[in-house]
């Protein structure tokens, strides 16, 4: 499982003129408002499915059955999914032209290889230190899946496949877009398993319908054939909601039966791709999410370290704390607390590169920013 999105949103507009105006941020970049609000939406609910806890093991440690463990397995379908696919249409974005393209592919790989290599650095220390999570070797903790940083590795499969395949079909953009979304469908559907998890590479694969998806959003948009992200058209919302009801229907007949491999199964899919669909033609307005989107990245790297701590202490004060009162303050933490270490290393051009893998500006830039 599971955040987030990985991807700087610092970019040009798509085009068309239905899209909410971008945002100039403080570093000359600029920010799709609507982006960084579902960013916002899906880092609250990886925090919240953290809260819960994966299993009777984790978090809230909640029985198997109940209604938040049940609520976790349909927070699973569409948390990460969700940021793959935004990750996937900003990637479109920023390289819709055949001169940005080598810059903003570097961006986007120092944002991603940085902090994944600074920050699985800080949690093998944690690990050994603190005694709690998995002891791992270091090789083993860069090379395979480790914590929730599989995220990071995946992506990168899905940068490298985006770019070299974007790079080889420049002339033809489309016919990649098409080609990669539905090679990556017949991928998930295959549910392929790899003894050897190199970068998590099996997780791309599972992202990878998401990813591809928005970055065929972005190529449609781009070559005018299709631009109807930002539009709020209900002909098109509805029937997407209505998509959503049947296949969230099949999901949960397929939970109750106890069917295994539910997540990759081609209801799960149906389901994440209709709601990522439905959010990009919303084109959702929340200051609050939008707040939170801008500070996703941190967010979902910090967040456990956060949350696990506030949950032990809170029990062994107060051992029979209401769970809704327990839910909400470690929820609290996971949003508040890598918020303020946001706050600290996004001053700093060093500590924004190495935590973020944001690239300082050159001296001389424009206002208007190199896509990132």
């Amino acid at each position: 499982m599971t955040m987030s999105s990985t991807l700087d949103t610092r970019e040009t507009p798509a085009p068309g003129d239905r899209v909410a105006a971008p945002r100039e941020t403080a570093s000359g970049g600029r920010r799709l408002a609507h982006v960084e609000v579902v960013r916002g939406l899906v880092c609250a609910l990886v925090v919240v499915y953290h809260a819960i806890g994966s299993d009777p093991l984790h978090g809230l440690r909640l029985p198997e059955g109940s209604w938040p463990w049940m609520l976790n397995r349909f927070l699973d379908l569409v948390d990460m999914p969700l940021f793959a696919f935004v990750s996937g249409w900003v990637f479109g974005i920023v390289t819709d032209r055949p001169e940005r393209f080598v810059a903003a592919f570097g961006k986007k790989f120092i944002r991603l290889g940085v902090p994944l290599i600074v920050v699985t650095a800080i949690y093998l220390v944690l690990v050994r230190v603190s005694g709690h999570g998995v002891a791992t070797g270091v090789w083993a903790a860069y090379l395979l899946p480790f914590e929730h940083l599989w995220y990071l590795q995946a992506s990168l499969w899905l940068l490298a496949v985006a770019a070299v395949g974007s790079w080889i079909f420049r002339r033809r953009p489309m016919a990649f877009a098409v080609g990669i979304t539905l090679a990556s469908i017949a991928a998930f559907l295959a549910v392929p398993t790899f003894e050897f998890n190199l970068l998590s590479i099996q997780q791309a694969i599972y992202l990878a319908p998401y990813f591809f998806l928005g970055h065929l959003l972005a190529r449609t948009s781009e070559s005018g054939l299709v631009s109807f992200e930002g539009s709020r058209d209900l002909r098109i919302i509805l029937p997407l909601i209505g998509l959503m009801a049947f296949a969230l229907t099949a999901v949960w007949i397929l939970y109750r039966t106890g069917a295994t491999g539910v997540m990759q199964s081609a209801p799960a899919l149906l389901f994440a791709i209709a709601l990522a669909l439905a959010v990009s033609v919303a084109a959702p307005h929340a200051r609050l999410l939008e707040a939170l989107g801008q500070r996703s990245y941190t967010i979902y790297l910090f967040h456990v370290i956060s949350m696990a701590p506030t949950r032990m202490i809170l029990l062994k004060i107060w051992p029979d704390i209401p769970l809704p009162l327990a839910f909400v303050i470690i929820v609290g933490a996971g949003l508040a607390v890598p918020s303020l270490i946001h706050a600290v290393v996004s001053r700093h051009p060093a500590s924004a590169f190495l935590i973020e893998g944001i690239v300082p500006r050159r001296r001389g830039a424009t206002a208007r920013g190199e896509a990132t």
